[in-house]
């Protein structure tokens, strides 16, 4: 009745964990990563990038980079730096020519 982890080919833990009716993000060494959840059955697009990008950055002891994740843990539609937000795509990089806001306007950004 044990829960059996999901792994990639290299060995590490899937970013996306599910036991029972809820699913969870995990790191790499399968740390759950707190407030990171989702139904199953509201977890199909559920990619954990953002929520385990924001950990192994917190882990390195740096700070000012900012991370805007969604209550699953996948990335927003976009992405700030600094004052300036841009659409991105599934894994928080960048859209080519995408439109940009400074983050006042952010409610003005179509993605």
């Amino acid at each position: 009745g044990a829960h059996k982890p999901l792994c990639d080919v290299d060995g590490y833990y899937q970013p996306k964990q599910c036991a029972g009716s809820q699913c969870y993000c995990v790191s790499k060494e399968g740390h759950q990563i707190e407030g990171y959840t989702a139904n199953v059955w509201e977890a199909q697009h559920m990619t954990c990038q953002c929520a385990r990008d924001q950990y192994e950055y917190m882990q390195t002891g740096l700070i000012g980079r900012l991370f805007y994740c969604t209550g699953n843990g996948s990335y927003q539609n976009y992405q700030c730096m600094g004052d300036v937000c841009r659409c991105t795509d599934a894994d928080g990089n960048v859209v080519a020519n995408s439109h940009s806001v400074s983050i006042g306007q952010i409610d003005t950004l179509k993605c």
